[in-house]
């Protein structure tokens, strides 16, 4: 698969001319080996500005994998690395310590864990740039930039939503448990509405959904809740 193409167009802002492979989700997200990357292409500019926001989600999935298997475990291990070479970042984790203790289902104190919130806002630029960019493999067009987001949902959850899962269309990158995605669509007219449900290492899943605002004054934008694990 070329990493760059000539003749191209972006799949986030419909640029047409040289693009760059772009990985979705990020690299970091998967130890290796890696797999191959879904085809999606974006411009120098879309590629680019989402560095700090890969490393964020690099760092919350490694925090949250656990050792079961031998992928989880070098999950874990790669965010104990980060966290030993990149202090900031490790003083913005535990700055985000909460004061109440934690237990074991018998009552019994657990004084080795460490209960963290991890504040999500960080993130949304990266979760709606994922969302526009699944649009576009699946769909074959951009998706309008009159088409506003609303605040992402994290939620710590094992399958996409079977409720609507018959009605999406689904793919995956990787084995089915590494990172599984699913999108539906409904256009009237000049109006679309779109819902994408984003599922890593079924434990993590990120709702993201957006429609069209032309001509319409777009809700505030509520800030999203930060997600807690241990």
């Amino acid at each position: 698969m070329a990493k760059i193409r000539d003749d191209g167009q972006c799949a986030v802002c419909g640029i047409s001319g040289k693009v760059t492979l772009e990985h979705v989700p990020p690299r970091s997200c998967f130890p290796k080996p890696r797999p191959k990357p879904l085809p999606i292409y974006t411009c120098q500019t879309c590629n680019g500005d989402s560095s700090t926001e890969d490393e964020h989600l690099k760092t919350f999935l490694g925090a949250t994998a656990t050792n079961y298997s031998p992928k989880g475990k070098a999950l874990k291990e790669g965010f104990i690395k980060t966290i030993i070479h990149n202090k900031k970042l490790l003083r913005k984790i535990l700055s985000g310590k909460l004061t109440d203790q934690v237990y074991d289902e018998h009552g019994r104190l657990k004084p080795d864990v460490v209960n963290l919130t991890w504040d999500m806002r960080s993130m949304i630029p990266l979760w709606n740039k994922m969302a526009r960019c699944l649009y576009f493999h699946v769909y074959q067009e951009v998706l309008p930039q009159d088409v506003v987001m609303d605040p992402p949902i994290l939620q710590k959850v094992a399958t996409l939503d079977q409720r609507m899962v018959h009605l999406m269309q689904k793919d995956s990158v990787g084995n089915d448990s590494e990172f599984t995605f699913g999108l539906m669509r409904a256009v009237e007219g000049q109006r679309i509405r779109f819902h994408c449900q984003m599922l890593f290492w079924d434990r993590i899943r990120v709702d993201a959904s957006g429609e069209t605002k032309t001509g319409e004054q777009a809700a505030p934008e509520q800030p999203l809740p930060a997600a807690q694990f241990r």
